[in-house]
């Protein structure tokens, strides 16, 4: 499947008119509401807020950047530290499903393109997989804009450290759905 993937990549970006070699790359943005949060039962912060992950596979997998918290941690208080510049360990995870339900009720996630060299490509690949693998990660803390002063970063700003020109660089995304 990988390799059908990478060849179907391989036809856009001559589509495009891209040099052979490059790999697209897409990061995926919707706006939470408390309306998509009631919608889908109180699931997830994610659906009040707002989410951003990214793709490696044409949507195949999004990888998200979220807090990670024990189980069982109460969702007010997390809600309540994070809104209080309170940071957690962040992990990398697969965030799929939360944007396939989005879709689901009809909203709009946006999708943002970028085509990359063979070696920018591998470099983004092998960091992003680290993370994930080694989660929670306590140098990449998980925080609300906020609190990024202390370092942290939250699920569009984690991008940076991906070496992705960040489509959400305030970290606020109802402030980006304006348009």
């Amino acid at each position: 499947m990988a390799g059908l993937l990478k060849w179907l990549g391989q036809i856009l970006a001559r589509a495009l008119g891209l040099p052979s070699g490059y790999t697209t790359v897409i990061v995926y943005g919707f706006r939470g509401s408390n309306e998509l949060y009631e919608e889908l039962y109180r699931a997830d912060l994610r659906y009040k807020y707002g989410h951003v992950g990214i793709s490696l596979e044409y949507g195949k997998t999004i990888y998200g950047f979220n807090p990670w918290v024990e189980d069982g941690t109460p969702e007010e208080q997390i809600k309540r530290d994070l809104r209080n510049g309170v940071s957690y360990p962040g992990k990398v995870e697969d965030d799929t499903l939360i944007f396939d339900q989005v879709r689901g009720k009809r909203k709009e996630v946006r999708e943002h393109r970028y085509h990359l060299d063979e070696k920018s490509f591998r470099e983004l690949e092998e960091r992003l997989l680290y993370d994930k693998e080694h989660s929670p990660l306590e140098h990449k803390r998980y925080s609300f804009p906020s609190g990024f002063a202390g370092g942290g970063y939250n699920c569009a700003t984690y991008l940076v450290t991906l070496n992705i020109e960040n489509p959400y660089p305030s970290g606020i995304l109802k402030d980006y759905f304006l348009d």
